[in-house]
């Protein structure tokens, strides 16, 4: 069977996330090297983030590291905020799965490891996650929520978070049918 075959295969909520998922590689392959950090993960055949544990804090460590202030050089340079976000496996979502901090990952990492805790724990079934750590390039340089942003439309909870500068309208417009 083909891979193509496969995904239609999976939850909507995965199919959904590896999508967008692709289009922030896509995206951070077209920005510079100066701009925020974005990680992301999803879970393999349905299997809760929980079983991959330690592979996943050393980088959950490592982009925390990145969202800090050392001497400001690449890539430790992000340093205008940081935010995680997880969904179910059930593509559930409700407020508690998301964190944002307009203090450096580094400096806040109590909360950071915290939520990452939080997000590992297998009763969570957290199946999905996306992190950004700011890099201010427009617009206010301190900001108390950076994203991932989230929109529930119709029933359904997207999150997204990017690289670079987009216009607010512009996104709106593109994931709604006005």
């Amino acid at each position: 069977m083909s891979r193509i075959k496969q995904i239609r295969y999976f939850p909507n909520s995965i199919r959904k996330a590896s999508v967008f998922l692709a289009f922030l590689m896509i995206l951070s392959t077209i920005t510079p090297v100066q701009a925020c950090r974005l990680w992301a993960v999803i879970a393999e055949n349905d299997q809760p983030l929980s079983i991959s544990e330690e592979i996943i804090l050393p980088q959950l460590d490592e982009f925390r590291l990145q969202g800090g202030c050392r001497d400001n050089s690449w890539p430790y340079n992000n340093h205008n905020g940081w935010a995680l976000i997880y969904y179910s496996e059930y593509g559930d979502y409700n407020s508690d799965q998301l964190i944002r901090s307009a203090i450096p990952a580094e400096e806040d990492s109590a909360s950071f490891y915290q939520f990452a805790t939080q997000m590992l724990d297998g009763e969570n079934n957290a199946s999905a996650a996306i992190g950004h750590v700011r890099k201010a390039s427009s617009g206010a340089m301190e900001i108390p929520d950076p994203h991932p942003f989230v929109l529930t439309l119709d029933g359904n909870t997207y999150s997204m978070a990017h690289n670079g500068n987009v216009d607010k309208t512009m996104l709106y417009e593109m994931i709604t049918e006005d």
